[in-house]
């Protein structure tokens, strides 16, 4: 099932791959701690009666996504946004068993109850709130948590019907996100939060960058042991400090139980506890956080007693069912689940990898671009037919984003910004670095900022634009427009500018002859130039003249 998307970003997203939620566990197999092809029944009875997610992990990726394809690959990765590394590069170097939930910046474990946003608590209660109290040197608490709330209800279009990876880190970087104390986690999955407090506070905290990590487990990269190449670049990230997020089939876990043996010391501080050995299918898409791993954790795949080869090591992931599920809210994964075939000789039938589509994160500073936003307060009964567009011009040079803007959808689920049928009108907050990234104090000024609000659709609802303030609050200036705004545009649109133009270059646009030549005084003095071919704004050329020659 395709949804609508919801283009609440400056980038424009695919049709949402459903990587929603959980499910109920089925399984007619004896109990047992040693065959890997039974799934653990007293296991699965425990869990709760949650919805399947959509079966398809499939789903076209953006081609812009960065990816990290070795060890050397993830440093220069880490190092160019800015990281903080602690382990040097090379095996030799890691340590042979890392849990970053033992950290003070990890959130504690998280329930998403029966609602399909386990994306947004992977990614952005586990994942971004980890990732940027780490950056900020803050203890997590309830308070700078990160509400999957606030990023689930901006992409999922009103519906529950789960969210993909990539779209929920574009939202983490257009919007920022809302704390989980301004916007606690609920069953409303239509509500957009809309008032100034919640957005002001939301961009203070932005997603800087993601990037995938190369698919290992295959034929050309089977994991064989510990000290396996393919393993070395996602284990060093996670030895320097970084939480990793993946999609999964949740439904499709083969489930056992360490048990204890004299050769593997370790089990015994694991004892009983619950470890995933392989996927028997592709049931249940589900979204998880890697956060550790384990060298000397033994897993009997084949059920012989004995320590074979490939059968030592696990990652320790996290879950969003709260603790009740598995081992106090988390479980492990063997290294062996990685691969599409498994390197130990057993009886299994069907063996697929569990993890597909492992990220990690780089975040902004805190309040990188809380000082610079567009405050808009809105008004409208059908959400999904209205778009605001902002444009940042400087010296000729125009980027523009959809602030808040779907490019499907028009006329699906008229709901308000409450998220509910009626007319309603709300105060959101954008950051104008989405636009403009080398906006600072002092260029403020110089920019010429440009809102288009459209509405897609005629007599479909009134879009009311009732105010629109650019607000640079370092220094307090703003720009407003009281002449033209409020304004309503019903199956229309309407573009305004605000500057102040008598400090900026003088930009002339023209639309008619082939290479056209441009007279102008400048202190009695006429000039002549040869206008620039572009495209821009509904006319072919373009020419700039500086403000130090205006007349």
């Amino acid at each position: 099932m395709k949804k609508p998307l919801l283009k609440l970003t400056s980038t424009i997203l695919s049709a949402s791959m459903l990587l929603s939620s959980v499910a109920l566990f089925s399984t007619n197999a004896e109990e047992t701690a040693t065959k890997t092809e039974a799934k653990t029944s007293s296991f699965f009875d425990k869990l709760p009666k949650f919805r399947t997610g959509d079966n398809s992990l499939k789903e076209e990726r953006p081609d812009d996504i960065k990816v990290i394809s070795s060890v050397e690959d993830y440093y220069n990765t880490a190092i160019s946004n800015g990281a903080d590394l602690k382990v040097s590069s090379g095996k030799s170097s890691l340590p042979n068993n890392v849990d970053n939930s033992q950290s003070p910046y990890f959130p504690p474990i998280g329930n998403q109850g029966n609602i399909g946003s386990c994306g947004p608590w992977a990614q952005v209660y586990y994942q971004f709130t980890y990732t940027m109290n780490k950056e900020r040197n803050v203890e997590t608490t309830y308070y700078n948590s990160f509400s999957p709330k606030f990023t689930y209800n901006l992409i999922n279009c009103g519906w529950d019907t789960g969210s993909n990876y990539f779209e929920i880190y574009d939202s983490l970087k257009y919007n920022g996100c809302a704390s989980l104390y301004q916007v606690p986690y609920d069953d409303n999955v239509t509500s957009l939060s809309p008032t100034e407090t919640v957005w002001k506070e939301a961009i203070k905290a932005q997603l800087k960058d993601y990037q995938l990590f190369d698919e290992i487990g295959t034929k050309d990269s089977k994991i064989s042991s510990v000290n396996d190449e393919d393993l070395l670049p996602i284990k060093t990230a996670l030895a320097n400090g970084d939480i990793l997020t993946f999609s999964t089939y949740i439904s499709s876990f083969n489930v056992g139980r360490v048990e204890i043996n004299s050769s593997t010391p370790e089990n015994t501080n694991h004892f009983d506890e619950y470890i995933v050995s392989h996927l028997d299918g592709q049931e249940g898409a589900h979204r998880m956080t890697i956060v550790g791993y384990n060298d000397n954790i033994w897993f009997d795949h084949n059920g012989n007693h004995y320590v074979d080869q490939g059968e030592m090591g696990a990652f320790k992931i996290a879950n969003s069912w709260d603790k009740d599920y598995a081992n106090n809210g988390f479980i492990w994964v063997t290294y062996d689940a990685l691969n599409e075939d498994s390197v130990i000789t057993s009886d299994v039938e069907k063996h697929e990898r569990v993890f597909q589509d492992v990220t990690r994160i780089d975040v902004h500073p805190y309040n990188y671009s809380g000082d610079f936003y567009l405050k808009a307060t809105l008004g409208t009964s059908a959400r999904y037919n209205s778009q605001l567009y902002i444009t940042a011009e400087l010296n000729g040079t125009e980027i523009q984003c959809g602030a808040f803007a779907n490019s499907e959808g028009y006329g699906t689920k008229e709901i308000n910004y409450d998220g509910y049928y009626g007319y309603n009108v709300g105060t959101f907050v954008f950051p104008l670095k989405n636009v403009a990234p080398d906006l600072t104090a002092e260029n403020f000024k110089n920019y010429t900022w440009i809102v288009k609000g459209e509405s897609g659709y005629e007599n479909v609802a009134d879009f009311d634009v009732l105010e629109l303030e650019f607000v640079n609050a370092q220094t307090g200036e703003t720009f407003t427009r009281p002449d033209e705004v409020p304004y309503t545009v019903n199956g229309s649109a309407k573009t305004l500018e605000f500057n102040k133009s008598n400090l900026n270059n003088i930009i002339v646009y023209y639309r008619g002859f082939n290479t056209p030549t441009l007279h102008y005084n400048t202190n009695g003095t006429w000039n002549t130039a040869e206008m620039e071919y572009r495209e821009e704004r509904n006319h072919l050329y373009k020419y700039i003249i500086p403000a130090e020659d205006e007349t």
